[in-house]
C-alpha cells in the first residue's frame, strides 16, 4: 500500500485526487469531475495494459472515480501497474 501511494504522490495528474486509506485493501482516485472513468478503464487497458475497476461498479454516484485494488498482488507488480495507470491517465486527460 505505501508503494502505491508513493508512486501516486509522485506520477498522479495534479488534476486528480485520491484517498490515502486508513487500512483496507483498496485505493480511490478521483479524477476530474464529469471524467468517464470506465472509459478511462478501456483506454488505459487498450493503450498501456493497465487499468483499475471504474467506480461505477461500487456506487452510481462515482462514475468519475476508480478502484485500485492493492491486495494479492507483488509490491513490484503494484508499483509498476500504478506508474502506468499514472501514464495512462495524464495522456487521457490530455486527450481530452
Amino acid at each position: 500500500m505505501c508503494a502505491v501511494m508513493e508512486v501516486l504522490t509522485k506520477n498522479m495528474p495534479p488534476e486528480c485526487k485520491f484517498h490515502r486509506p486508513e487500512g483496507g485493501y483498496y485505493v480511490w482516485l478521483q479524477l476530474p469531475a464529469g471524467t468517464d472513468a470506465a472509459d478511462f478503464c478501456d483506454y488505459s487497458l487498450k493503450n498501456h495494459g493497465a487499468t483499475a475497476f471504474p467506480g461505477k461498479f461500487f456506487s452510481e454516484s462515482k462514475t468519475n472515480c476508480l478502484r485500485i485494488a492493492v491486495a494479492y498482488h507483488e509490491k513490484a507488480e503494484l508499483v509498476a501497474a500504478t506508474e502506468l495507470i499514472c501514464t495512462a491517465l495524464r495522456a487521457y486527460l490530455q486527450k481530452s
